[in-house]
């Protein structure tokens, strides 16, 4: 990793000349570009699981998947249980 550019350094660079300068920007854009698709490249990584490639389940790790189907809390404190009909219900 390289050190960050010092402010005299930038000065120095300025002072170089226009020609200088345009050539530190033209370099510095080209490292940005390619650590831009670094990131892309390692996010796109991450993304992938046993769903959407070829690994395997065990990949996953331990992050449980998301099911659907289950009441909400809200709907389950609105059940009270003299409004609850069937066998199985417990009147008041």
């Amino acid at each position: 990793m390289r050190k960050p550019l010092t402010r005299e350094e930038a000065i120095a660079i300025y002072r170089a000349g226009e020609e200088a300068v345009v050539a530190v920007l033209l370099e510095l854009d080209a490292r940005l570009g390619k650590l831009e698709e670094q990131v892309k490249h390692l996010a796109d990584q991450l993304a992938k699981n046993s769903h959407n490639s070829s690994k395997p389940p065990s990949s996953d790790g331990f992050k449980k998947p998301v099911t659907g189907g289950k009441l909400s809390p809200s709907c389950m404190t609105s059940m009270s249980p003299s409004t609850t009909t069937g066998p199985n219900a417990i009147s008041a």
